[in-house]
């Protein structure tokens, strides 16, 4: 008997080596099929934003040419050119490491508010022309 088991102590045990590691699986931020429909649904925003950076370009030019130089809605105009990239960055910062049908329900959700806003600041716009 050894000098450990007659005093009744356990034996350490040797540490593991570093070159095991853990065979667990653990997923991607992006696998490729998420890539994919955050290409699909990028496409889809910069639509709105293709609008928005027409309406910042032109409208103020419209305004003027009815003599309604005054009333230019820029607060709304730049708005309209902030928002949609805004909510698909929080639809893509949601959506890491959850499963594609919450990232594909996730940047609908932004999709659907990007067009939302998009007609909600078209009307708050025209609001702001006729009312003043």
């Amino acid at each position: 008997m050894s000098d450990e088991a007659a005093s009744g102590s356990v034996p350490e045990t040797e540490p593991q080596p570093a070159a095991e590691q853990s065979t667990e699986w653990t997923p991607r931020a992006w696998p490729v099929s998420a890539i994919i429909v955050a290409v699909i649904f990028a496409l889809l925003t910069a639509w709105f934003l293709f609008q928005a950076f027409g309406n910042l370009i032109n409208v103020p030019d419209a305004y003027k040419a009815y003599g309604l130089g005054d009333r230019i809605p820029w607060a709304v105009l730049i708005a309209g050119v902030a928002l949609p990239p805004l909510l698909f960055a929080a639809a893509a910062l949601l959506g890491m490491r959850r499963a594609l049908t919450a990232r594909v329900l996730i940047f609908a959700a932004a999709l659907g508010a990007t067009a939302a806003t998009s007609f909600a600041l078209y009307a708050l716009s025209v609001y702001l022309v006729t009312a003043g």
